[in-house]
């Protein structure tokens, strides 16, 4: 196609770079929920690893987002891909700038402090707080189970090794 006539078939389309407002959607910032899921750096982590979330979701991302605090507009994509792993589906887009330039909200200057405002939000929420403790406790009971079994096994060991000392007479 000539050039004129495939940018007249696709105005629908536009790309990020093509414009400089950083309101419009195509120019708010990524947020995939591996960039603070407890992965490597390599895969796609981008805060600190204490910090980091064990599996985080798509869901949990916009539920902390759309928390009262936060006050950021975004956009949920659940169809988008994560380019390094196919398999991780969802990402949101977030507003950090008005058209003026300023900041939507002050407390967030940059695009770390949305991620690790998340992965704060996320730890603390009552799902995962209570999931953390039911996963404690069954660590706990695996480990008393296991400490219970040892005992049982050293005792019983013990009592076989019992019988006559010395030669046999035969």
């Amino acid at each position: 196609f000539p050039a004129a006539t495939h940018a007249a078939a696709n105005t629908h389309f536009a790309m990020a770079h093509m414009t400089q407002d950083p309101a419009n959607p195509l120019r708010w910032i990524c947020f995939w929920p591996i960039f603070i899921a407890r992965r490597t750096v390599q895969e796609g982590r981008r805060i600190p690893l204490q910090k980091s979330i064990e599996n985080p979701e798509l869901k949990e991302i916009v539920a902390a987002l759309e928390n009262k605090k936060c006050g950021l507009p975004f956009n949920v994509e659940p169809a988008k891909a994560y380019p390094r792993d196919y398999m991780m589906r969802g990402r949101v887009r977030v507003q950090l700038r008005k058209t003026d330039g300023s900041l939507v909200n002050p407390a967030f200057k940059t695009r770390m402090d949305v991620y690790l405002y998340v992965a704060d939000a996320i730890s603390k929420s009552p799902a995962r707080v209570a999931a953390k403790k039911e996963a404690d406790l069954a660590a706990a009971r695996a480990q008393s189970a296991a400490v219970s079994a040892q005992a049982a096994q050293d005792k019983s060991a013990a009592s076989k090794r019992g019988g006559k000392k010395g030669k046999r007479k035969g």
